[in-house]
């Protein structure tokens, strides 16, 4: 339940758009939009629980991302910061996958690497 306080709380969204490649600087190939939605937060310890659902949109296809993540109240992810997704399936070649996707933050700050391993049915 959001209850519309100031600050962070219940319910509070953060998007994020990002445009995918094969290879940092190299042609974009796709799009990832993404959302947190605050669904846990303790503000003694500082940090937000939010769950995060993505969605990688490709030539033709599309992949699926569920997970679960804690970050500093109110923040951003910074360089260094690494998170780990389940793979929830898609559409196309990638209907009824199942794995993980790894994301990482590089030093830039905007860039990720991400590592997906899974399997097709």
């Amino acid at each position: 339940m959001d209850s519309n306080e100031q600050g962070i709380d219940h319910g509070d969204l953060f998007h994020r758009e990002l445009a995918i490649a094969k290879s940092i600087n190299g042609p974009v190939i796709g799009v990832s939009y993404s959302q947190g939605e605050v669904i846990s937060h303790n503000p003694g310890e500082n940090i937000d629980v939010r769950r995060v659902l993505i969605q990688n949109v490709l030539p033709k296809v599309e992949m699926f991302f569920v997970g679960v993540t804690e970050i500093d109240r109110g923040s951003v992810p910074g360089p260094g910061w690494t998170d780990i997704y389940a793979i929830v399936g898609g559409t196309g070649i990638y209907a009824g996958a199942r794995g993980t996707l790894k994301l990482v933050l590089l030093a830039d700050g905007k860039t990720y690497k991400s590592t997906a391993t899974y399997t097709l049915n």
